[in-house]
């Protein structure tokens, strides 16, 4: 077993007797083989350190796949369709393809995996995102058509569903900052496409619940905590409140009324009604991975920038403040809504394993204390099952609890695996990573 230094007052609670403990993964980053959609596109033009190729071979593997996620006592597995597939042209869609998607979640359950599907996570179509992506109004109808489809053949199959993954993410990296499909570097385009977005979850919500009227049905949220580079500093304590409502909040208001909201302060408002838009989620999924300081800079576009983690302060391969409180600090700031909550991603790239095992416990001990405290927390999705493709980063970072040979396709069980598995088996952080060799 491996010894830990943990704080004590997250040492408070176990875990529900019917928390789902599982993996999370995304079609693109483990499939290998998606050529039609934007991402490929994207690799092929420079935009990513690798190709994503035969990533993990999942869509070959998924069943051995499984059985490895068993063998750590999971109860559920996450797992994304991609669109580009299902539909490789407007209103084409792939029987054979369809069919292989229920044999992966038969699969599953036979295993005795919970399913959840998302069903966009990150991967657009290359026929849609040629003729404008989320930046058209189309493609909210051709996301509800692509939903109709997929709830109609798949849904029998499915537990839980994500309508989209990291809506906030899609936008600020692919319309903002520039490192995603397309590329495009505008805060006002960027607005433009998460309110698509957010249309598009409404649309799918509605749906998936015209078939299964007690399907559940939520998004996975990007969450994170802002603070102010200077404490005493007015402008880096409001550019921080501002960011963290706009990055955290304002997609879960919109539910809440009806109505996006979207601004950053005063600036770059969208503001629209949207029919069925109120209500339209029976979960709250959040990934939470670390948390920004935020430091006022005039002659940036957006006013401010992001200050770099300070020196001795712990985080993994790719800089990331490892900041387990906040995990807490997000899931209370979320608990007014009423919505049960699922950690649909947490993790930490580390090659060596040398942070992932302290990692998993200071954060799961700090989810047990958040449920002490009254959070509805029913679930916990660690990122990944295995290392796969990270987007523009490639193969680089290493978030799997199996370490994977791309050469081979072998996967090894890492030693922060054995311990998520022993976790998994007790229902308690607490009771695991209390004890020492």
């Amino acid at each position: 077993m491996i010894s830990t230094l943990l704080s004590p007052r997250y040492a408070i609670a176990d875990f529900p007797k019917n928390f789902l403990w599982g993996a999370a993964t995304a079609a693109h980053q483990v499939e290998g083989g998606n050529t039609q959609n934007d991402w490929y596109h994207w690799e092929n033009s420079g935009g990513a350190r690798d190709h994503s190729g035969l990533a993990c071979d999942f869509w070959h593997r998924y069943s051995s796949d499984f059985d490895l996620a068993r063998d750590l006592n999971m109860n559920a597995f996450r797992l994304s369709v991609e669109w580009s597939r299902i539909e490789p042209r407007p209103g084409e869609f792939d029987i054979s393809v369809i069919e292989t998607y229920r044999q992966i979640l038969i699969t599953a359950r036979s295993k005795g995996l919970q399913t959840m599907v998302t069903l966009h996570h990150f991967t657009t179509p290359e026929w849609l995102a040629s003729s404008g992506g989320w930046l058209s109004p189309a493609a909210i109808v051709r996301f509800k058509s692509f939903t109709d489809r997929v709830v109609l053949e798949l849904g029998s199959e499915v537990d839980y569903w994500n309508t989209i993954n990291e809506a906030n993410v899609v936008a600020l990296m692919g319309f903002v900052v520039g490192v995603s499909p397309p590329g495009l570097q505008d805060i006002k385009l960027g607005m433009r496409a998460y309110s698509n977005l957010i249309e598009a979850h409404a649309a799918a919500y509605r749906s998936i619940h015209a078939v299964f009227p007690n399907a559940r049905v939520g998004i996975a949220h990007h969450m994170r905590v802002f603070e102010p580079a200077r404490k005493n500093n007015i402008m880096d304590r409001t550019l921080a409140r501002w960011v963290g409502n706009f990055w955290n909040k304002q997609f879960l208001e919109a539910i809440v009324t009806g109505e996006i909201n979207l601004h950053i302060g005063p600036l770059f408002r969208v503001r629209k009604k949207v029919d069925g838009l109120k209500g339209s989620l029976d979960f709250l999924g959040i990934n939470y991975y670390s948390r920004d300081k935020i430091r006022f800079k005039a002659d940036e576009k957006v006013f401010f920038k992001i200050d770099t983690v300070p020196t001795g302060t712990p985080q993994n391969d790719l800089g990331w403040e490892i900041y387990p409180q906040g995990l807490v600090r997000v899931v209370n700031s979320v608990k007014k809504y009423g919505w049960p909550i699922y950690i649909t991603e947490n993790g930490a790239a580390d090659r060596d394993d040398v942070v992932r095992p302290k990692f998993i416990c200071d954060h799961l001990m700090a989810l047990e204390s958040s449920i002490e405290s009254g959070a509805d927390v029913r679930g916990y999705f660690h990122w990944s099952l295995s290392d796969n493709f990270e987007w523009s980063l490639g193969f680089a970072p290493r978030f799997g609890l199996y370490a994977m040979n791309y050469e081979t396709q072998e996967r090894t069980l890492r030693p922060s695996g054995q311990l998520y598995g022993e976790i998994a088996r007790a229902g308690s952080a607490r009771a695991v990573c209390g004890r020492s060799n």
